[in-house]
């Protein structure tokens, strides 16, 4: 979505790369998150549940596209204050009668473990991981971040594997394998854009008006 967009408007041009790391991405995203069964290659997907993931790629992609607008006028803080406050106010009634369902713990200790889990949600899942982000967006197009951003499924498989032994298939680790690699071929093709940026001579200054 967001690559077709800034192909519509012409922030980017096609090419032969962009064809290699979007069909790289999309493709290990799809393998890492599928399963081998006895009828072949399937995802477990319900209705319910493709209506909500569709909504959430147009949300995904308008916040990419709309905060690289932002941050080159607002500072990354501002952009990332209003994001979290705007999701708040739209997501708080969910979480409010969540509240109502919810056991409590009933020890101290599964109280410390409880409080430890949402400071780490607040502070390293949401906090640094949206500011850095829209941090990335200062230097990157939104399709390159957005392809940055398929790193997320490697690290979800990676503490599925660390935290609750939860094996990948040998396709899986094909999936994750194209995803690292287009990744990669990004971060090199941004860091020769860099250098070649550097290389550049200084504008020249304009001519000083002439005094009669």
């Amino acid at each position: 979505m967001v690559a077709g967009y800034e192909l519509a408007t012409g922030a980017i041009r096609w090419s032969a790369r962009w064809a290699v790391l979007l069909a790289f991405a999309a493709a290990g995203t799809v393998l890492l998150v599928g399963t081998i069964t006895s009828a072949g290659f399937s995802i477990l997907i319900t209705p319910l549940g493709l209506t909500f993931g569709l909504a959430s790629a147009v949300a995904g992609a308008y916040y990419t596209l709309a905060n690289r607008g932002f941050v080159q006028a607002q500072s990354v803080w501002w952009v990332s204050t209003w994001g979290f406050f705007v999701g708040g106010v739209v997501t708080a009634p969910i979480g409010l009668w969540s509240l109502t369902q919810y056991h409590w713990p009933t020890t101290e200790a599964r109280g410390a473990l409880l409080a430890g889990l949402i400071l780490f949600v607040m502070i390293a899942g949401t906090l640094l991981a949206f500011s850095l982000f829209v941090y990335g967006l200062r230097s990157l197009k939104a399709t390159e971040a957005g392809i940055a951003g398929s790193f997320e499924p490697i690290v979800a498989a990676a503490a599925g594997f660390a935290l609750l032994g939860v094996a990948l298939s040998a396709l899986q680790y094909v999936g994750g394998g194209l995803i690292v690699v287009a990744v990669a071929v990004l971060g090199a093709s941004v860091q020769g854009r860099r250098e070649r940026a550097r290389r550049l001579p200084p504008p020249e200054p304009p001519p000083a008006p002439l005094h009669p």
